[in-house]
């Protein structure tokens, strides 16, 4: 079965492409034979309301070209969403395809996977001590999110990923507990 990617090729880039390339090579040093892609892709809005700088048909088109196999459109309500919606979005209707046995994505650190696999055991379903900690934090006034970061850190005892990927990523994680997923990871 083809591997996932959950995207916005707003525009589809080299960094794309190589992304493609890593995911079905990493699939194959995973056991997982079938190389193909399928993506799933924001539509005319992408992440944070704004429109996209090219339409989702033009968007579609550059994919195939760049070797994706199939494209299917993020609903808007996910796409425009927070991180953590975007992401439940995607890897929601990948599992629920039944297309593919794995999902990529990027993350500027690798060694920060297992980090961020303890950061979604603690958030999915949230542990009390977890719980806790938020709440206190969400008490000194801090906004949720530095909130919802300062009880991680504090919990794990290290300093969580920021970059956008890093973020994504977690989320992801998040999305494939909640649902259960048996989906593999291929992360770049």
């Amino acid at each position: 079965m083809p591997v996932g990617i959950i995207c916005e090729y707003d525009p589809l880039h080299k960094g794309h492409v190589y992304q493609m390339q890593e995911a079905r090579r990493l699939a194959a040093e995973a056991g997982i034979e079938d190389n193909r892609i399928v993506a799933v892709m924001s539509g005319n809005y992408v992440q944070r309301g704004m429109p996209s700088l090219c339409d989702k048909f033009q968007r579609t088109r550059m994919a195939l070209e760049a070797g994706v196999s199939l494209v299917l459109e993020l609903p808007t309500y996910y796409s425009t969403a927070t991180a953590e919606w975007f992401a439940f979005g995607g890897v929601s209707l990948l599992e629920r395809s039944g297309l593919v046995r794995a999902i990529s994505f990027g993350l500027g650190d690798p060694s920060s996977m297992d980090l961020l696999q303890r950061s979604a055991d603690l958030l999915v379903p949230e542990s009390p001590a977890f719980s806790a900690l938020l709440r206190q934090k969400l008490n000194l006034g801090l906004p949720y999110a530095a909130a919802r970061q300062q009880a991680l850190e504090q919990q794990l005892g290290e300093s969580l990923p920021t970059e956008p990927n890093g973020i994504l990523a977690l989320e992801y994680l998040k999305a494939l507990k909640r649902l259960s997923s048996t989906m593999q990871v291929v992360f770049t």
